[in-house]
């Protein structure tokens, strides 16, 4: 059984007690969902909240607004006195709606249609052969299951799409629940993406000014590179240190002034230059180094003097 077939008739005994007592009726269900429904002439509204941490999902709030008889429901944010986090449901279907006469059934391709005798609203239910899915149309439309059992029972009539009623919430709504409505905060502005790179001049000979600049970035880069591999064993491998190279070589030199310029190497450049430095310049300290470059200690030799003391007192 569908929750729908289950909430229908709860809900219909609130909306008429409610119109009958001209005030809201308050129901909690078996989930933990606690249901708030009041008319207010032939407009239903109805509110729903949890006393738990969690929310209601939208999921719930679409069953609940489909049990309750709304072609299109629609809920936002709200406040009453019963919760602060709340949600207010609200049918948004504006156009016309009809009990639909379903007399003839047309077999089609996999599957069966119709045609309403009254407002020419259509429903097509289809499978497919090879992977056995339902299809289900309404008025040329994919549907779910439960909106499709809905519209066959009454649903909006044959035609072009219906308005959605606009986000505002009329003023009956604020006599009705005597709560303000929520403020919600502005959306987040989009992520800041970096500007495409500047489209490569076309191939052509360098001049010598665009060479030295050509050299003296690809250094400044494959220093970074040497950096990186006295402190990584991955960057140490030969075969990545000439792809890089390889890559460095390949590229056009807008692409080495945006590489330089990124703030990776302008973070890192201050760090890698000494280190190669050191490396550089390494076999030419070793060599300048003495064969022993910490001498031996001195031994102590005796004097004289302390030999004939010795030699008298033996």
């Amino acid at each position: 059984m569908r929750p729908t077939d289950t909430l229908r008739p709860l809900l219909e005994e609130m909306f008429t007690t409610s119109a009958d007592a001209a005030a809201g009726v308050h129901r909690k269900l078996p989930g933990g969902l606690h249901v708030k429904a009041a008319v207010k002439g032939e407009r239903r509204m109805l509110i729903v909240w949890r006393t738990a941490d969690r929310l209601p999902s939208a999921r719930e709030c679409e069953v609940v607004g489909a049990a309750a008889g709304m072609i299109t429901p629609t809920f936002r944010s709200w406040q009453c006195r019963e919760s602060q986090d709340a949600f207010l449901i609200t049918e948004g279907f504006t156009g016309q709606a009809c009990t639909h006469d379903w007399s003839k059934t047309a077999p089609v391709d996999g599957g069966h249609a119709s045609t309403c005798g009254r407002c020419g609203a259509t429903w097509e239910r289809t499978q497919s052969s090879r992977a056995k899915t339902e299809r289900l149309r309404y008025n040329s439309e994919k549907v779910s299951p439960a909106r499709f059992a809905q519209f066959l029972e009454r649903g909006p009539v044959g035609g072009p799409p219906a308005e959605q009623a606009p986000s505002v919430v009329p003023a009956v709504q604020e006599s009705l629940w005597a709560a303000p409505e929520v403020q919600t905060a502005a959306p987040p502005p989009p992520p800041r993406q970096r500007p495409p790179r500047k489209a490569a001049r076309p191939s052509g000979p360098e001049t010598p000014a665009e060479q030295a600049e050509r050299t003296r970035l690809i250094g400044l880069l494959t220093c970074i590179t040497f950096w990186s591999a006295c402190w990584s064993p991955w960057f140490r491998r030969a075969v990545t240190i000439d792809m890089r190279r390889a890559t460095l070589r390949g590229s056009t030199l807008d692409e080495l002034r945006d590489e330089v310029r990124s703030v990776y190497v302008r973070r890192t450049l201050p760090y890698a230059v000494p280190y190669v430095l050191l490396a550089c310049r390494w076999q030419h300290l070793t060599r300048a180094l003495p064969e022993h470059a910490t001498p031996l200690p001195k031994t102590r030799q005796t004097s004289a003097r302390a030999a004939g003391t010795r030699k008298a007192a033996a």
